[in-house]
């Protein structure tokens, strides 16, 4: 992926060093953005802290009329922080492309949903689940490992080779297969991410440094309005 310098329209394709680079970016021009990001997801979720504890109680002094409402706010914030987290993927993708602010990331990307046909795409695809199977497998190979592994050294040192022992050690591999899984398998998310917004903001760069890739995406996805003709390379 590419990187739109600074109040100039080049984008820049980094040969070697890009994840450094992009840490470099974020940490520095991009902070305040992805910080402003973060901040409106924490509020949302006190709020929805505060709403869930007035919930509680009212529950306790049997006020149920006040239960109901805070059941209510409760029910919307918690709707209103997952719409967020989703959300803030695609700004923070235009954030870290393009350099822009949150706010006008943020609203560059909602115009891609809307506008440009990208939410066709976003959901056809199947990359989440993919990720979620792939982090099930791992954490039953992993818990398998562990398993062979108490198994031929006849024990775990002074615990023995109880039952328990055997599934403390299967619950723990799988628990840290899956989470190695996830954080690794994690740049494959922002890189699906980083696409879907790259084709509906900029196709012509792709159709030129990425002709096959762009021809078969335009066969599969020919109701997606690309905003372009087609360019001659």
């Amino acid at each position: 992926m590419g990187m739109q310098q600074p109040n100039s329209d080049k984008i820049s394709l980094p040969s070697s060093h890009t994840t450094a680079k992009s840490l470099g970016r974020a940490l520095t021009t991009s902070f305040g953005s992805i910080c402003f990001g973060s901040l409106l997801v924490s509020i949302i979720r006190t709020l929805k802290f505060i709403a869930q504890m007035a919930k509680n109680d009212s529950a306790s002094d049997g006020n149920i009329l006040c239960c109901v409402v805070a059941m209510c706010f409760e029910c919307i914030l918690a709707c209103l922080a997952d719409i967020l987290d989703y959300f803030n993927k695609y700004a923070y993708t235009e954030i870290a492309i393009y350099g822009k602010s949150y706010c006008e990331g943020g609203k560059d990307a909602w115009n891609l949903f809307q506008y440009k046909g990208i939410d066709m795409i976003i959901n056809d695809c199947l990359i989440g689940y993919v990720l979620g199977m792939g982090s099930f497998l791992s954490a039953i190979l992993c818990a398998f490992a562990g398993f062979l592994f108490v198994f031929t050294k006849g024990g775990l040192g002074t615990l023995g080779n109880g039952v328990g022992v055997y599934v403390g050690v299967c619950l723990i591999s799988a628990f840290i297969g899956m989470w190695l899984f996830l954080v690794l398998l994690e740049v494959v998310d922002s890189g699906t991410a980083a696409t879907f917004v790259c084709l509906a903001e900029d196709p012509a760069t792709i159709q030129r440094q990425q002709p096959r890739f762009f021809e078969s995406i335009q066969q599969r996805f020919p109701e997606v309005s690309w905003g372009m003709q087609s360019i001659a390379y």
